[in-house]
């Protein structure tokens, strides 16, 4: 990138949106959750992510009223 840029210092302003951008790639919506729990305070994150995906899980494999 700073080849692109000519060595210039906007590339180490880019570098970490771009990390970011490959973090919201790789990991899609669980980051939403990650900081949605961290917003709220949570010191268990991992728990409260755990949680969030058991309910989307469970919402799945109800059947749908009749």
């Amino acid at each position: 990138m700073a080849a692109a840029m000519n060595g210039s210092a906007l590339a180490m302003l880019v570098f970490p949106i771009a990390l970011l951008g490959l973090t919201l790639m790789i990991n899609g919506k669980r980051v939403a959750v990650v900081l949605r729990a961290e917003r709220h305070g949570h010191g268990h994150t991992a728990e409260a992510i755990h949680a969030v995906r058991l309910r989307r899980t469970r919402r799945r494999a109800d059947p749908p009223y009749s």
